[in-house]
């Protein structure tokens, strides 16, 4: 690990060398010297990646080149685009391991197998390389498997180009996991920022994804537009309230929470199923509830399948 750092350090001077140097080559071309000295230090950056990357293949650590597409990104479109990349893969984590996410929301068990940590920054557009650490060697070959299984899900929803594929993917890993990767498109559409990621172990390319700005921007479209629906049958008791045969809308009224439902039917009141109003009933419904992909709301829909009278003296 002290390499490690050793490392990191000496690749922290040099961008910053070139960070000094650059500027002034710009303003005078003509320096043989300053050339000199950039094609010098971009060799020894060169080398000291190389460097970095073998020592963290010996750690088994993994890494991921975070690459922000703009060369002076502002801070808050900096932080909010790694914040939410970081939630998308940690989220997309947890569904792996634990099967479809409702919400987005994770484990602090999940963030300490998929936390990033900061290993230096690299020049040009602006970018960060990252690192994930290791876990014990019980548990390495699942990790690495799920790790790698969350960097590919987030990717390839990245890709999505219809509701269509997004509603299947969350039929996998449920609404959390879209959700999480929505935040982190809309967040570099809004920044204008496009980024470039590579996941990396042993040297290698596993897993690598470009996108600009106007493809995140077309990516939260699609998943803002992305709805889904669950149906369950479920049954109350309570008081009937209201009942029209003309528009078949109903109104009833829970009895052990005093909440209202309102729907239609088809059915279940009509001349030879008649109700009396108000009456005490158990009452059958089927909810259909459509839910938004991109934000937290729900719309139940009740349709009343039938009604069973209750003695008022129970």
């Amino acid at each position: 690990m002290n390499r490690l750092l050793d490392v990191q350090e000496r690749i922290q001077q040099t961008t910053a060398a070139l960070g000094r140097l650059e500027p002034e080559f710009a303003k005078n071309p003509n320096s043989a010297a300053l050339n000199a000295n950039i094609r010098s230090l971009r060799k020894l950056y060169t080398n000291l990646t190389n460097d970095f990357e073998s020592v963290s293949s010996s750690l088994g650590l993994t890494i991921c080149e975070y690459r922000l597409l703009e060369a002076r990104p502002s801070v808050r479109s900096l932080s909010n685009s790694l914040a939410t990349f970081q939630d998308a893969l940690s989220v997309t984590f947890e569904a792996l391991k634990k099967g479809p996410q409702e919400r987005k929301a994770f484990s602090s068990e999940t963030l300490s197998q998929t936390e990033f940590h900061v290993a230096y920054t690299f020049p040009g557009s602006f970018g960060v390389v990252l690192t994930v650490a290791n876990q014990p060697l019980v548990l390495r070959d699942s990790w690495l498997r799920d790790l790698d299984g969350a960097v590919d899900k987030v990717f390839d929803l990245s890709r999505a180009k219809s509701p269509e594929s997004i509603l299947e993917f969350s039929k996998t890993l449920g609404r959390g996991p879209v959700k999480a990767i929505y935040e982190w498109a809309k967040a570099n559409a809004r920044s204008m920022t496009g980024t470039e990621i590579g996941w990396k172990r042993d040297v290698n390319v596993r897993n690598r994804i470009l996108l600009q700005y106007p493809e995140f921007g077309e990516l939260s479209s699609n998943i803002e537009r992305t709805t889904g629906s669950t149906v369950v049958e479920i049954d109350e008791v309570g008081v009937l309230a209201g009942a029209d045969i003309v528009s078949k809308r109903f109104h009833f009224v829970v009895k052990s929470t005093d909440t209202d439902i309102r729907g239609h039917f088809a059915d279940a009141i009509s001349e030879s199923q008649q109700a009396t109003l108000p009456s005490r009933y158990k009452a059958y419904f089927r909810k259909t509830t459509t839910y938004s992909m991109a934000f937290d709301e729900e719309k139940p829909d009740y349709f009343l399948m039938r009604l069973e009278p209750i003695d008022e003296d129970n």
